[in-house]
């Protein structure tokens, strides 16, 4: 992954999305070894070198945004955000109606630290079984609030990346709730409760490359000038399932 990354870098996109958690070391990493092989000489783990840290220096080195899972209640590995944004609004009107989540599930801190930044990846899936959705994914939050922490979602957060890191969102209200956010000059239009109606157009393969491709060279780095990219799943049996109003069944990762 640490090689795919810096492929995708070489290009100098606008910024690059890792729909992945990292929550557990690399099974290969030093730390790894030594508890599944306790045969293995000190000496020869001091040697070897430590995955997680290549992928942490990989990250630290372009605009990166790595993937947080918002957890309803807290489970094992879930913890506070590391850098989460600025508190950009005190607004009941707003505050109550944001996705709130009790904890997160994020990324080993070596690899969170060096990260540019992190986006939320949840989708609202228990809209999903409500009757007026029946199981179709229709809309997404742009913001949500985890253990009161606020923090964008991974797309949102790759914008205010591309844009200006530093940027603090700014929110639009009206009498219902929150009617925009902006990120700078960049202005998004929402729903009161901060989520956004997707556009759906017909699937395509041909925003997909594939990673053995771009690993081989096939896909050279300038592919990616100028380009916002995103890392994911699209396997059979790897990934999760959205249904678009269309009809269709696709990736959870073409939701952002």
């Amino acid at each position: 992954i640490a090689r795919l990354v810096a492929g995708i870098q070489a290009g100098k996109p606008l910024a690059v999305g890792i729909d992945i958690v990292f929550t557990e070391a690399d099974r290969y990493s030093p730390e790894a070894l030594a508890s599944h092989v306790p045969g293995l000489a000190g000496t020869a783990l001091a040697g070897l070198p430590d995955p997680d840290q290549a992928l942490a220096r990989t990250l630290a080195a372009g605009p990166n945004v790595l993937a947080v899972m918002g957890q309803r209640n807290p489970v094992e590995g879930a913890r506070r955000l590391a850098r989460p944004l600025p508190v950009f609004t005190d607004d009941e009107r707003l505050r109550n109606r944001l996705p709130a989540y009790a904890a997160a599930l994020v990324s080993r801190p070596a690899l969170e630290q060096a990260a540019a930044n992190e986006g939320f990846i949840n989708a609202g899936p228990e809209k999903l079984f409500a009757n007026t959705e029946q199981g179709v994914l229709r809309r997404i939050p742009t913001v949500a609030m985890i253990a009161e922490q606020p923090l964008l979602s991974l797309p949102l957060e790759m914008v205010r990346l591309a844009l200006d890191r530093d940027a603090i969102p700014r929110v639009e209200l009206d009498s219902r709730g929150m009617s925009a956010i902006r990120l700078g000059d960049y202005r998004l239009p929402t729903q009161a409760n901060g989520e956004v109606l997707l556009h759906f157009g017909k699937a395509s393969s041909g925003y997909y490359l594939s990673a053995a491709d771009v690993l081989s060279g096939k896909h050279p780095p300038e592919t990616f000038a100028e380009h916002f990219v995103i890392i994911g799943f699209n396997s059979a049996g790897l990934q999760d399932r959205i249904i678009t109003p269309l009809g269709e069944s696709l990736p959870g990762v073409d939701v952002h």
